[in-house]
């Protein structure tokens, strides 16, 4: 009974709204075919990714990008042309401070005469469509444009040359310094671009030795715009290199020197050996200065000391007889860790000065008194009268041997002569010796030879 009285209420009232043809929310009079007397919400969505395709359920989209687009710009995709489509309202905002929105057609229809359209940073637009769906023809309107920024480039891409005026290209300023093994991190290069049309732009480089440069954004004006391009990618050795990159019909260049990691620490360092260094071959040890060992120590990247601490070094000593391989002392010294290129070391010669500083041999292995291989070649004399109790240090160049990946590394080393390296009580523990230039010292002694080794996991030449 109750339902049989319920329909034709709701009829009358369907009914009425209806045939009044007007609808008012907080009115009783309404004078429009829609009045609202009071405010009014509608959907509002914050899109962070770099494309995304508009839908039914949207109305105000702002776009709030703030890392560089993997595309050099964002892109949003209007639904396809429909006649049920006709009246419906986007409005999309840019909320970016540096790159351009992209507003891309469905299809082959048009939006104003055109495929797309490009929103500078910080602009908005208002679209509606028309109910249109012919190929070719407008079917999406621009109402409105804050600040209006439509390019007559359909695309939204930018124009112009590269360097100044005219074409001319002028100097790039490289901005940073490249190490051979090292991913780049805030390196880059500045270039100078002339624009004659406002809009999109990606600018890259070739790539050389691992390395190359691009950058995407927006150019908001026309005339000389700076454009910073960013480094990619990880150097892979030393040299000088040459970069080209085009815009529009030109092309420019530049050179960048990618240095050997080591070299470039040595550089840094006052340089004093580097000429032995670049004479050298790979896997040669090469005598330097105590201020490069250091700066090589503490400023390589990933670079460490092992083997004897300072405070060993610094130690009063005895010496192992010549012509004996000897093993770190497990309890008083430290082990290599695995996967790391041993690169300086530095040795404290003995109580009386050895007539020469070469042919020592630095060697490694996983167990302590087997299985050692020699790291490089043997170290070369020094310049100058070798002295007692004196540091000397060496640096490897360039070296491919890395210790094993399994596990942590114990250091030896070989001397042909008496006193080239020496040796103080330890507080316990023994090394592990043996006779001749061999892979397994078997016997023990108690003692702590004074050398340091330095290394890093990162090879960066």
């Amino acid at each position: 009974m109750k339902r049989s009285l319920l329909l034709p209420v709701i009829f009358f009232l369907f009914s009425a709204n209806v045939y009044s043809q007007y609808v008012g929310i907080g009115t009783a009079t309404p004078g429009s075919g829609l009045t609202v007397n009071g405010s009014m919400a509608a959907g509002y969505l914050a899109i962070t990714a770099n494309t995304y395709t508009l839908t039914a359920n949207d109305y105000y989209i702002v776009w709030n990008q703030v890392t560089v687009p993997g595309l050099g710009v964002g892109i949003f995709t209007l639904p396809p042309a429909a006649a049920l489509n006709k009246g419906r309202i986007y409005k999309i905002k840019n909320n970016s401070a540096t790159y351009g929105l992209a507003i891309n057609n469905t299809g082959s229809v048009l939006i104003d005469n055109s495929s797309s359209f490009t929103l500078p940073p910080g602009s908005s637009a208002e679209i509606i469509a028309n109910g249109n769906t012919a190929a070719s023809t407008t079917c999406w309107e621009i109402v409105s444009l804050t600040p209006s920024a439509v390019f007559s480039n359909a695309s939204g891409q930018s124009a112009g040359v590269l360097g100044g005026a005219g074409g001319t290209c002028t100097p790039a300023v490289v901005n940073g310094s490249f190490t051979g093994g090292v991913a780049v991190t805030n390196q880059s290069v500045t270039i100078s671009v002339s624009v004659t049309v406002p809009g999109n732009y990606t600018i890259a480089t070739n790539t050389q030795d691992g390395i190359n440069f691009s950058s995407s954004g927006f150019f908001t004006s026309t005339g000389i715009q700076n454009v910073i391009l960013y480094a990619h990618g990880t150097a892979l050795a030393e040299g000088n290199y040459n970069y080209s990159f085009s815009y529009g019909n030109s092309t420019c260049s530049f050179s960048t020197y990618i240095g050997d990691g080591i070299r470039y620490q040595m550089n840094s360092a006052g340089c004093t050996s580097c000429a032995a260094y670049d004479a050298a071959a790979v896997n040669a040890w090469v005598e330097i200065s105590l201020s490069e060992y250091n700066t090589i120590k503490n400023n390589l990247t990933g670079a460490a000391a092992y083997v004897s601490d300072n405070a060993t070094m610094a130690i009063s000593s005895t010496a192992f007889t010549g012509g004996y391989t000897v093993a770190l002392n497990a309890t008083t010294q430290t082990t290599v860790p695995a996967s790391q290129y041993p690169i300086a070391m530095e040795i404290r010669t003995g109580p009386t000065a050895p007539p020469t500083m070469a042919g020592i041999k630095l060697k490694a292995s996983t167990l302590q008194a087997s299985g050692y291989v020699t790291i490089g070649n043997a170290t070369p004399n020094v310049a100058g009268t070798i002295l007692s109790g004196t540091f000397y240090h060496f640096v490897l160049k360039r070296p491919t041997f890395s210790t094993s990946a399994s596990g942590d590394s114990y250091m030896a080393y070989y001397t042909p002569i008496t006193y080239q390296v020496g040796d103080v009580a330890p507080s316990a523990g023994s090394e592990y010796f043996g006779v001749g230039d061999i892979s397994n010292p078997s016997s023990t002694f108690g003692g702590t030879s004074q050398y340091q080794v330095v290394s890093t996991g990162i090879r960066q030449w």
